[in-house]
């Protein structure tokens, strides 16, 4: 588990499956529908530290769906790219703020989430 001043919640370090649909046009010269599958680095009930191939502009909105690897659901979510920093030749990190939001599963992917952080917190994980 990781604490970090850019997070609001404690974050679990994590290597997730995650594929994220551009849901605005035009953004990073990109059509949108762009799909992109990459992995995390860490999640929290609230976000996601993500690698990228390429960068991705704060403050827009992309619609997520990210595979836990001991879970057997695929979690659709939204989230909002927060900062993007280059980390390496075609490898770049962001910060993936998720929004609650209609039809998604905001609420399951909390729970389950925050499950997980108590397990560790309690030296059960």
């Amino acid at each position: 588990m990781q604490d970090d001043n850019r997070r609001s919640k404690p974050r679990l370090f994590s290597n997730e499956s995650i594929s994220l649909q551009l849901t605005l046009p035009g953004v990073a010269g990109l059509d949108s529908g762009h799909v992109v599958t990459t992995h995390t680095v860490d999640i929290s009930p609230k976000g996601l530290r993500v690698h990228f191939p390429e960068p991705v502009p704060a403050d827009h909105l992309f619609d997520l769906v990210v595979e836990l690897e001991d879970h057997h659901k695929r979690f659709l979510l939204t989230g909002e790219v927060r900062w993007c920093e280059q980390k390496g030749p075609h490898d770049y990190e962001a910060g993936i703020l998720i929004h609650e939001a209609d039809y998604t599963d905001y609420q399951y992917w909390n729970d389950i989430i925050h499950g997980r952080i108590s397990l560790f917190e309690t030296g059960a994980g």
